[in-house]
């Protein structure tokens, strides 16, 4: 079975609204292939749209993909 958008969406509905505190976490990988942490940073959900999301972090506005929330990649949303 392949992990949509859709079904990332799908999973989130209830634990994803706007006003809802997130941290952000950057990852970066070694020569090794392992995934290290790098930083963190904290928002607010602001709107959520069909494929994306938004998040207000101090006086910027940045959007992440639903799938964001599952993936372990370069960057990950933590609910």
């Amino acid at each position: 079975m392949i992990f949509t958008e859709e079904d990332a969406k799908k999973a989130l509905q209830d634990r994803l609204y706007p006003g809802k505190a997130v941290k952000i976490e950057n990852h970066a990988i070694t020569k090794e292939g392992k995934f290290v942490f790098r930083s963190s940073r904290k928002g607010v959900v602001e709107w959520l749209y069909p494929h994306i999301f938004t998040v207000r972090i101090g006086k910027f506005l940045e959007s992440f993909r639903y799938s964001q929330c599952f993936e372990k990649g370069y960057e990950r949303v933590k609910l």
